[in-house]
């Protein structure tokens, strides 16, 4: 009997076997488990697996499952070398993430040594939606050497996030492990993204590379552009940002970051920021003419305490508030 909060239910099976001795001394051995049964989570499970250990290499000859309306089912053979294949259903991802909803299918193989296997798989999900992610169709391709070339593509449409709309999103990796390129676009409304970027992991799978361009536009802050590349390092234990600018003439803003274990650091800096940029966040009986200049130091120490040192110098301007009808 299986007992979890979120995932109530029991499981059973019934398997048999048989095995013999072959001339040359070595036990063969074939298992099946004739029927696993069970109800998770109001679902009826049930499920069959033919496992044969005759050769120097196990052969799963077959694999099916059942869970309530999602199944998956594959075959192939694991050893010093990976022969797989499989295929799955999930109708109903609420089954498998509580919470979420969207129908999802994904089929592919994993050939080759075991420890660096090729991993070729697609998959499509439709109406798919969980914490403030909805994506109302997507479709990718990998195609994963561990020990050579990279490639993958996925792309979703009406896509929204955290209630932002994204009519397209497209992502590409072509590459190595150790030296890939990345490139995302995306299209909405009343905004775009475009970026490129290029590095590689590490054996401790840190990534380090360089953000090779950076694009954005939107309506409410206009178009801006990376000047240069910039560096970025992501690690499990710590984050670094390298100096990074971004254009929208005449205005100037730059920042660079690092996160360790033990302490965080932000600078960041704007120059030529003309305030009435500012507007679509400005309450609306408020506006303000001026060019400003700023900058920002913030450290957090491993104890959670926050220093910090800002500077703003303004030309001249004006602003100007509506009370009561008149001007001010």
């Amino acid at each position: 009997v299986y007992k979890r909060q979120e995932w109530p239910g029991w499981l059973s099976l019934v398997a048999s076997s048989r095995g013999r001795l072959s001339g040359d001394d070595v036990i063969e051995i074939e298992a099946t488990v004739d029927t696993v049964f069970g109800e998770l989570r109001g679902e009826r499970l049930d499920g069959h697996f033919e496992l044969d250990l005759a050769g120097e290499e196990p052969d799963l000859s077959s694999v099916s499952l059942s869970w309530g309306p999602a199944s998956v089912t594959g075959s192939g053979r694991v050893g010093e070398s990976v022969s797989m294949q499989f295929d799955a259903l999930v109708p109903e991802l609420g089954l498998l993430v509580p919470g979420a909803s969207g129908r999802i299918r994904a089929a592919g193989t994993a050939t080759g040594p075991r420890e660096t296997p090729r991993v070729r798989a697609s998959f499509e999900a439709s109406r798919f939606e969980v914490e403030g992610l909805g994506v109302q169709t997507a479709r990718g391709e990998v195609d994963l050497d561990l020990a050579g070339p990279l490639a993958g593509t996925v792309s979703a449409l009406a896509v929204s996030v955290a209630g932002r709309e994204v009519d397209r999103t497209t992502v590409s990796l072509t590459g190595r492990r150790e030296a890939h390129r990345l490139s995302v676009s995306a299209t909405g409304p009343a905004a775009r993204l475009d970026l490129a970027a290029e590095g590689g992991l590490d054996p401790a799978n840190a990534w380090s590379g360089s953000i090779e361009e950076l694009r954005i536009e939107a309506d409410t802050v206009g178009s801006w552009t990376s000047s240069a590349p910039f560096d970025l390092f992501v690690s499990a234990e710590a984050q670094r940002l390298g100096r990074t600018c971004l254009e929208s003439a005449p205005t100037r803003l730059c920042a660079e970051a690092e996160r360790t274990a033990s302490a965080s650091r932000l600078e960041a800096s704007v120059d030529s920021l003309h305030l009435d940029r500012l507007a679509p966040w400005m309450p609306e009986d408020l506006s303000a003419e001026a060019v400003v200049d700023a900058s920002v130091v913030l450290e957090i120490g491993s104890a959670g305490y926050v220093t910090g040192q800002v500077e703003l110098r303004s030309g001249p301007g004006v602003a100007t508030r509506q009370l009561h009808g008149s001007t001010r």
